[in-house]
């Protein structure tokens, strides 16, 4: 039997290019960020797929349908993140804890908690996670609007909220630790 043990999970993948929506097939006790990470592959495989233009703008248009392709393979290189599919848990343990961290990109941000070392500085951390796998799961994620200019409140105006997002972190515009206390 071809695919054993494999699972489609409905996904939200959104690319320099594009905002696809549909399955991801994922094996058992893996993860979105996992099967991201995995070298052997490079692309990821979206089923039942439906394309739009790239947007974090809800509620997402039928106008803005670009393509329903049943198939559709996207190179991993081009995934900014992907929300969706499954927890991936080979970085929780191993004497990290959860840190707030903001993900900078040109019109939003994402916000959520990230398993970092917390003797190390985010930056370290950061460097260590890039070299060898790029694509990290964060957790709690806020996807928001920038404030604007004088607005006293350092959140953005809100436009959706994700249990977790799987983020290539070697497309990020920036990346900050919360917990310094600035925004």
């Amino acid at each position: 039997m071809l695919n054993a043990g494999v699972r489609p999970l409905p996904a939200e993948v959104h690319t320099v290019d594009f905002r696809v929506f549909g399955n991801v097939h994922l094996r058992a006790n893996t993860g979105t960020a996992w099967l991201l990470n995995a070298e052997d592959r490079p692309s990821l495989t979206v089923t039942q797929a439906k394309v739009h233009a790239a947007s974090i703008d809800e509620p997402v248009e039928r106008a803005g349908l670009l393509h329903e392709p049943a198939f559709l393979a996207i190179p991993k290189g081009r995934i900014l993140w992907v929300a969706g599919g499954d927890l991936d848990r080979t970085l929780s343990g191993q004497g990290r804890v959860m840190r707030r961290i903001t993900l900078l990109y040109a019109d939003y941000l994402l916000r959520g908690t990230a398993p970092i070392r917390p003797e190390l500085r985010l930056s370290d951390a950061l460097g260590q996670i890039m070299h060898t796998k790029p694509f990290l799961t964060l957790h709690d994620v806020r996807v928001e609007r920038p404030a604007a200019d004088g607005e006293r409140n350092p959140r953005g105006a809100l436009v959706r909220e994700h249990e977790h997002v799987s983020v290539n972190l070697r497309l990020v515009g920036g990346i900050f630790d919360e917990r310094d206390g600035r925004s």
